[in-house]
């Protein structure tokens, strides 16, 4: 299979994933924070990741059981974290992929089955060049979803994030 092959179907795979998370989440009753929630991934997706990070910050506070409300923040903070370090500011860019490992740790302690938990905080660490605990992570993530290409191509390429020249989307869960 070709890197152009592998690359469709793992981008298919992620998004037939987000789709199913959120017909899941339409159904889901109770929960609390889904106006905050659906304003901070309309900020992600308008690349106001600080603004998307105070929201789903709100959602976190009105449900603080819910781990999608941690899925989004680390995911907004690692993106913010993206484009502090294309500005060239490392410091900034520090602080924000330290806020993701905090809210994907968070995310793995309220879903511990969840596979996409630990492909987040390994795919974090991966950029932080903490490969080793990267691959611990990727392991996991395997071992509970064996078949997931995004986690199988992100423990393939450890040392660079992503293959040369595809750019990763976000990924928000609703």
């Amino acid at each position: 299979m070709s890197n152009n092959q592998l690359l469709t179907v793992a981008i298919v795979s992620v998004l037939c994933c987000a789709a199913l998370q959120v017909e899941a989440a339409k159904q889901a009753k109770g929960g609390g924070g889904g106006n905050h929630m659906q304003r901070g991934i309309q900020l992600a997706q308008e690349k106001q990741y600080d603004a998307a990070a105070d929201e789903f910050g709100k959602a976190i506070k009105d449900n603080p059981k819910d781990p999608r409300g941690y899925a989004n923040r680390g995911t907004a903070y690692r993106q913010g974290a993206r484009t502090a370090m294309a500005a060239g500011d490392s410091e900034g860019a520090s602080t924000k992929y330290q806020s993701a490992l905090a809210d994907f740790a968070k995310y793995i302690e309220l879903a511990p089955k969840d596979a996409s938990a630990y492909t987040e905080h390994g795919q974090t660490l991966s950029e932080l060049k903490q490969y080793d605990a990267a691959l611990a992570d990727f392991n996991k993530a395997l071992e509970l979803k064996p078949d997931d290409l995004n986690t199988i191509k992100f423990r393939a390429l450890p040392s660079s994030g992503s293959p040369s020249g595809i750019k990763r989307s976000p990924i928000f869960r609703l």
